[in-house]
Parts: structure tokens; sequence; C-alpha cells
């Protein structure tokens, strides 16, 4: 069936369906960044797929704060920011927007 996006969006599990997909997709990344175990001699080819998956990573965790940012799903960014170390995502929420403003 093809869903409306606006319904989709106003639904109010869609964040928490959005957040469960960013937080898989971001630790399958995370995962691929791991380093060789001891015994696996690193290659330089291994070398580089886990320095392009750390770019990978850190470029989805943007994009998930902004995606979940964007359907006003402020908490559940705050969440996958704290999960995964996105320290701009977390100084940016908790910054008003107003350097005047009260905290």
């Amino acid at each position: 069936a093809v869903h409306d996006g606006a319904a989709v969006a106003s639904d109010p599990r869609f964040g928490e369906v959005l957040f469960e997909t960013h937080a898989l997709r971001l630790q399958f990344l995370l995962d691929r960044t791991a380093p060789p175990q001891p015994t696996d001699s690193p290659t330089p080819a291994a070398t580089s797929a886990a320095d392009a998956a750390a770019t990978e990573f850190r470029q989805a965790r943007s994009v998930a704060a902004e995606h979940l940012l964007a359907l006003g799903s402020r908490d559940h960014a705050a969440q996958l920011a704290n999960r995964f170390h996105d320290f701009a995502t977390l100084a940016r929420l908790c910054t008003p927007a107003d350097p005047g403003a009260a905290p």
C-alpha cells in the first residue's frame, strides 16, 4: 500500500521506528570500524576499509540526528547522539538558539 508521507510522519510511532532503524544502522557501521583481531595481521586494505567505515559512520550519525530533529523527535535525536558519542549534536541540542536566552 502507498502511504501519504505526511500521514506516516504524523504517526507517533514513526519517531520510535526511525530511531530504532538509525540505531541499528549506526551499530552496524560502528562494528565495521573495529580494528582487526590481535591474531590477524592488519593489511592496508583492512585498514583502509575500517577508515572508510569510520567516515561513513560519522556522516550517518549526523544524518540520523538531522532526520530525527526534522521529525520533531528531539529526545530520540539526543538518545542517539548520546549512545553513539555524537558530541557535536549533543552540544547543539544543549545550546540555546539565542545565546542570550536562559538554558
